[in-house]
């Protein structure tokens, strides 16, 4: 019997999952009568759990977890994951946010429950953050277990140029802190949202799901250095623990050690034997060139990159053995061959060499392994490689948000859906306001054809950063599909018009008929490939809706050539369905690797 059921006295296989009163995730469970079994796989799968997690979880079978999310399924009238998280989303908001349970009063199953299912207990609050987003969840849904976020450090120097030193010691403490047992901290991405706003501890702690807050500043006077840092409760606001450092800027790696042990101490947590802080150098100025490449990289944009580029080459000059700089010149130059700052070859390249040769330092390091992952399959297409390093890149670390969340890609790519969304979930818990994750996993939606899901979490996005740009496109491509499948031409036109967006312009004209509008954009892109290879792909595109296949053909032909980062979407990427049965089409899948 489950734990569940021999609380309530109950038969495993036909149990009622009951909670207590108010709990509006309880009560959708008992609303579908979810067996007590079904509802412990359906919080591990809320949770982001695996199948394979699930059994070993449940001492049962994989084929025994298969069937009972199958029969969940069919009670819900669903077909996968993310609809499992649309329903109890909406439970969850006709139900209203859960009451508190008062300490008095509470029925002999409550009592019982509460000391042993606090595990349980945190994976509703956390997936109430997740389905409802930042600024909807309950007071009482604030982490339970230890856990901490580490806000960016203010620079309090008189020049006001240390803003780069003041990120890197942030993002050191954070990836520090992430190697204590039992303590959760929320990557980067997540805990640098509140920089340069103005912050009340209670939403810091209410949209990150942390109970404490580090805060700090820092000041530089030529040789001499003063981090302040401290630890506030986010309930309350109580200071736990406070310390100045008076020290000289050759003993920051010191001073960092010593943060993360005082923070151990101070939220009573037992430190692993090896030292908290990993030093990938000893070289004090080969880590400042580091910083200010990480500072730069984290800027994005084609100059900001380029400018970490110059940093990153600087620190492997000063250390030659700075394998974490090997990776993120790795990391950069993959973004930059993404984004089409370099043509692929040049830029993918790079990648692998900078990848390969922090590897060789070390290979235990999650950024390089996850780094060359992302050119084995953007530009070499093999699949099975790149899949390897996704593996060894979490293996070593698997709080490593954004291995996670390009390994979904990845598996998106190949329509490997549910397993995307794994990934994406696994991201999205351990950065949960990363713009980036949840784009992405927006995109994914849109793929499967889920424009409805797609649109909520994008809109959540740009609530919280209305021009971040991929968002905006990703709605843009959700808005557009939707009018395109439902036939409303001059929707997705108007739609494509306001989006500056000539190839939806172009697919809307081919749609309704206006050929001669929609082949003048497509020979305006084929014009342009002559000059940038990777125009042949929206060409190619635009040849195929006006039912131009050998054109369409000859222009994909050479965008595969060219290794376009675009033609890893081949399998999933709705625009070839009139095509996909067409044998040359086929060939190209297997060009690709993707015939699968």
């Amino acid at each position: 019997m489950t734990l569940f059921a021999r609380l309530f006295g109950q038969a495993d296989h036909e149990a009622p999952l009951r909670l207590k009163d108010g709990d509006a995730f309880s009560l959708c469970l008992e609303r579908y009568g979810i067996t007590a079994r079904e509802g412990e796989i359906v919080r591990l799968l809320i949770e982001g759990r695996t199948n394979e997690e699930i059994a070993a979880r449940l001492f049962i079978s994989n084929h025994t977890v298969k069937n009972h999310i199958h029969n969940v399924y069919q009670k819900l009238g669903i077909g996968n994951r993310v609809q499992l998280i649309q329903r109890f989303r909406s439970a969850l908001e006709e139900s209203g946010p859960p009451a508190p349970v008062p300490r008095a009063g509470r029925s002999r199953a409550a009592r019982l429950l509460a000391p042993v299912l606090v595990v349980s207990l945190v994976a509703v609050a956390a997936a109430a953050f997740l389905l409802l987003g930042p600024g909807k969840r309950s007071p009482r849904a604030v982490a339970a277990r230890r856990s901490i976020a580490v806000l960016p450090f203010s620079d309090l120097s008189a020049t006001g140029d240390y803003e780069y030193l003041c990120d890197g010691i942030s993002e050191t403490l954070i990836n520090a802190l992430t190697h204590i047992d039992g303590l959760w901290v929320p990557a980067r991405t997540s805990s640098f949202f509140f920089k340069g706003k103005a912050r009340d501890l209670r939403d810091v702690g209410q949209k990150l799901g942390v109970e404490h807050v580090l805060e700090g500043s820092v000041q530089v006077a030529g040789d001499d250095l003063r981090i302040t840092a401290r630890i506030e409760s986010v309930r309350d606001g109580r200071q736990i623990w406070s310390e100045i450092f008076n020290r000289k800027m050759a003993d920051l790696f010191t001073i960092q050690d010593d943060i993360a042990r005082k923070i151990a101490e101070a939220l009573k947590l037992t430190l692993f034997k090896e030292p908290v802080l990993r030093r990938y150098t000893l070289s004090l100025e080969s880590y400042d060139r580091y910083m200010k490449g990480i500072y730069f990289y984290n800027k994005r944009g084609q100059e900001n990159l380029e400018k970490a580029l110059g940093f990153f080459g600087s620190a492997i000059e000063l250390d030659p053995k700075y394998a974490l700089a090997y990776a993120w010149v790795a990391e950069t130059y993959t973004v930059i061959g993404s984004w089409g700052y370099l043509p692929p070859r040049e830029a993918f390249s790079n990648a692998r060499e900078a990848a390969l040769a922090a590897l060789k330092i070390d290979d235990t390091l999650a950024e390089a392994h996850s780094a060359l992952a992302d050119v084995t399959y953007l530009y070499d297409w093999e699949w099975d490689k790149a899949e390897a390093e996704y593996e060894r890149a979490l293996a070593s670390n698997p709080n490593y948000a954004v291995a996670h969340s390009s390994y979904a890609q990845f598996l998106a790519c190949q329509a490997r859906f549910d397993e995307s969304l794994e990934q994406h979930w696994r991201a999205r818990g351990l950065d949960p306001l990363s713009l980036m994750i949840r784009s992405t996993m927006a995109n994914t939606l849109i793929w499967m054809g889920q424009y409805d899901q797609a649109e909520s979490e994008l809109g959540k996005v740009l609530e919280m950063d209305p021009g971040y740009e991929p968002a905006r496109e990703y709605l843009h491509q959700a808005r557009l599909r939707r009018s395109l499948l439902g036939g409303d031409f001059e929707g997705a036109l108007e739609e494509s018009r306001k989006a500056g967006d000539p190839l939806g312009m172009g697919i809307a004209f081919a749609r309704m008929g206006n050929k001669a509008e929609a082949l003048k954009i497509a020979e305006q892109y084929a014009a342009a490939s002559q000059n940038d290879p990777s125009d042949a792909y929206t060409a190619a595109i635009l040849f195929f809706a006006l039912g131009e296949n050998d054109r369409g053909f000859e222009l994909l032909d050479k965008a595969c050539d060219f290794r376009s980062r675009s033609v890893v979407f081949l399998k999933t990427s709705p625009y070839f369905e009139t095509v996909r049965q067409d044998p040359r089409f086929l060939a190209l899948l297997k060009k690709v690797g993707l015939a699968k």
